[in-house]
């Protein structure tokens, strides 16, 4: 074999050496990075006995003059878990067992009320006439 034929050999071997040793750096990468993920993601989850207990709480969303309110927020503090009332001014809601819901409308003061030891929560709004003072000149 000639001098030429051994350095063309050398280079194509030296050439399959590195993309051999590129292809086992991707891949030790790849399970390194999955590897850190997986992890990342297990020390994420919480175990179900720091988690407190969700519960159902429903009620009736109304006026002074006892009319449903229709389209009303209802808000655990806190949190963007909501809802709205329906066309009877019904809600229903899974809150944590001591939430404490915001109920709001256009042109009502807006209610705090504590769910603790309580399912079933029916309110009254207020009009807010101090708004209404300001709007009207």
């Amino acid at each position: 074999m000639n001098k030429t034929m051994k350095i063309i050999k050398l280079s194509q071997w030296w050439r399959a050496k590195s993309i051999l040793t590129l292809q086992l750096v991707s891949v030790f990468l790849l399970v390194c990075t999955y590897t850190s993920f997986a992890r990342d993601i297990s020390n994420d989850v919480t175990s179900p006995s720091i988690q407190q207990q969700k519960r159902q709480v429903s009620g009736i969303v109304s006026d002074t003059k006892g009319d449903p309110v229709i389209g009303a927020n209802i808000v655990e503090k806190g949190t963007t878990n909501g809802t709205v009332t329906d066309i009877d001014g019904h809600f229903s809601l899974m809150v944590e067992s001591d939430a404490i819901l915001q109920i709001s409308f256009i042109g009502y003061l807006t209610q705090e009320v504590s769910t603790a030891g309580q399912n079933i929560i029916n309110l009254t709004l207020h009009e807010d006439t101090q708004a209404l003072d300001e709007l009207v000149w």
